[in-house]
């Protein structure tokens, strides 16, 4: 007779509880995909159409006979001129993975990692329900349109908060996807990785030609630094630690390293014509939602 192992139960308990938390997550993202419904069908879009559309900042490796010299006259800087296409787009969803995301400072709070994803989601589905094909970069999901393209997405987007990486933060796999011209990335992170790592992934970006959404989300206890007296710092991988007798005294030093690191996703977004916001996980997903909306459509 065969004898079920002494760790099955509990192995099916967690399994169960997963299998919960990812259906009432699935769910949470298809009720926030209907209350921000905002008639995706026919966005603009840029392409080889006849209709002006809009100008854009001329790239390395842009076609000079494309330079729009009348408008570029106007300023310091080179523009293209674009028209409309109406053929889907293809936009690429990256949500941190590192252990840093699965914080919430207090038991009423959404994991960072579990808003990221149910935002992700919700986008998702709305893109697709629009015709765009919409993939992942982590876990790596080609894009995709069609009835199957949500289910797919979803099975790849919750199913990754089934393992916990070990570490705090994890570099962001951009690959050649950030190079795509047509192409469209949305990037949701807490961007509170090693400066030496914020650096490079700046640095990353700044080398491509795709366009990037991009949202910082935050716990609200990540943004105000609201601790006093002896305070024990722990990594959500246990892997840092270290004991302060009076932390409030570095809240200043600290709210300020946070509002340059955002200034300089402000500047970089803003030279290449990008979106950038904060959301914090206490405010409503429905307002990260419809911003994120805005964002995917053209600067005109």
């Amino acid at each position: 007779m065969n004898t079920a192992p002494a760790a099955a139960p509990h192995l099916a308990a967690e399994a169960r509880s997963l299998a919960e938390r990812i259906g009432r997550l699935r769910t949470e993202a298809a009720a926030l995909a209907r209350t921000v419904a905002l008639g995706l069908h026919g966005r603009r879009q840029k392409g080889a159409g006849e209709d002006f559309w809009q100008y854009r900042p001329a790239l390395a490796g842009d076609d000079a006979a494309a330079i729009d010299w009348r408008r570029s006259a106007r300023d310091d800087a080179l523009y293209l001129r674009e028209r409309e296409w109406q053929a889907a787009q293809e936009i690429r969803l990256a949500v941190e993975e590192g252990a840093a995301m699965l914080y919430a400072s207090r038991r009423e709070l959404p994991l960072k990692a579990e808003r990221a994803r149910v935002l992700a989601l919700a986008l998702g589905e709305l893109l697709i329900d629009g015709g765009e094909k919409v993939g992942l970069l982590t876990p790596p999901l080609p894009p995709q349109a069609g009835r199957t393209a949500a289910a797919r997405l979803a099975h790849a987007l919750l199913g990754a908060l089934a393992a916990t990486p070990a570490e705090d933060h994890r570099p962001i796999p951009l690959g050649a996807a950030h190079a795509a011209r047509d192409g469209h990335l949305v990037l949701i992170a807490d961007f509170l990785m090693p400066r030496d790592a914020f650096d490079h992934l700046l640095e990353r970006l700044a080398t491509g030609t795709a366009r990037l959404t991009l949202l910082q989300i935050l716990d609200p206890a990540e943004e105000r630094f609201p601790y006093r007296g002896r305070t024990e710092f722990v990594s959500v991988s246990g892997r840092k630690r270290q004991e302060l007798a009076e932390p409030a005294a570095l809240g200043a030093d600290y709210r300020r390293l946070l509002e340059e690191r955002r200034e300089r996703l402000r500047l970089l977004a803003r030279r290449r014509g990008w979106r950038f916001a904060v959301h914090r996980t206490d405010r409503s997903a429905t307002e990260a939602l419809a911003w994120l909306v805005r964002a995917l459509e053209p600067v005109r």
